[in-house]
C-alpha cells in the first residue's frame, strides 16, 4: 500500500482532488508499520490539503484520528489529545478516538475528563475488554476501588489473557 500510494503521489496522473487521499492512505499504512514519523508527515499534508478544500469533512476527521494514533506512537500525548478532539468535533465519534483520548488524558493525570471518554467508549462496545480495562485503570486512579475491580474482572471475562486487568486486580489486592 505504501508503494502504491507513493507511485500515485509521485506520479503526474493523479487528480489534485485525490492527492490528499493518497497521503491519508499512505499515512495510515505507515502507522501499521510503526513508522510514526512518516505517518505524521503524510497525515499533516493530508490535513492541510483537506482543510483547504473545506468540503471533505469525513476524510479530514479520519486524517486527524490517524495522526493522533501516530502521535500516540511517538509519545506526543498533548498533540494526540488535540487531534482526537478535532476528529470527534468533525463527527468521527469512534471507539478509537474516545478510548485513546481517555487513555492519553489518564496518562496526563486528567482522570475526571478521561472517565467521560472511557464511559463513551464502553457504551459503544460494552463487550470490548480493552475499553473496559481502560476505564478500570481510570477508576483505580480516581480511588473508585469497587468500580475498578468490577471493570478489571469484566475485562478478564471477555479476555482471560489480559495481563493489565490481572495486574490491576493484584494492585488492588484481590483475586481475579
Amino acid at each position: 500500500r505504501i508503494e502504491n500510494c507513493t507511485r500515485l503521489i509521485d506520479g503526474t496522473r493523479l487528480e489534485a482532488v485525490r492527492r490528499p487521499l493518497a497521503y491519508l492512505h499512505r499515512g495510515t499504512a505507515y502507522i501499521e508499520t510503526w513508522q510514526y514519523d512518516k505517518a505524521i508527515s503524510d497525515l499533516t499534508v493530508a490535513i492541510a490539503a483537506l482543510t483547504k478544500e473545506n468540503k471533505r469533512t469525513s476524510e479530514l476527521a479520519q486524517a486527524y484520528e490517524a495522526r493522533a494514533v501516530a502521535y500516540d506512537g511517538e509519545g506526543l500525548y498533548d498533540k494526540a489529545i488535540d487531534d482526537y478532539s478535532k476528529a470527534i468535533s468533525l463527527g468521527r465519534k469512534t471507539i478509537v478516538s474516545y478510548n485513546n483520548r481517555a487513555w492519553d488524558l489518564h496518562k496526563k493525570g486528567q482522570d475526571a475528563k478521561a472517565l467521560i471518554d472511557a464511559n463513551k467508549a464502553v457504551a459503544m462496545e460494552p463487550d470490548n475488554a480493552a475499553v473496559i480495562e481502560t476505564r478500570g485503570e481510570i477508576y483505580e486512579k480516581l480511588g473508585r476501588r469497587d468500580a475498578a475491580i468490577a471493570d478489571f474482572r469484566k475485562a478478564l471475562r471477555f479476555d482471560p489473557t489480559m495481563k493489565s486487568a490481572e495486574d490491576g486486580l493484584k494492585r488492588l489486592g484481590v483475586a481475579p
